[in-house]
């Protein structure tokens, strides 16, 4: 069996509008029945890291995350 879900056999939640993500109770969290046609976009910063004892490679490192 696989390890991870499909689109449509994954779940999606509510809870508060400015809630922490951090603290969070799951238990707080109302599960949405009938949902369609959601867009979930992350994206993760980058900073350019890169070092002489790179040898030539250029090294990046994730910096803020970002959800819409």
């Amino acid at each position: 069996m696989p390890d991870f879900l499909l689109g449509m056999n994954a779940k999606i939640y509510q809870g508060a509008a400015a809630a922490d993500a951090s603290t969070l109770d799951p238990a707080t969290l109302t599960e949405m029945g009938n949902v369609k046609d959601v867009t979930l976009s992350l994206e993760a910063g980058e900073a350019d890291i890169t070092t002489r004892a790179n040898s030539g490679w250029r090294a990046t490192a994730p910096t803020l995350r970002e959800c819409s």
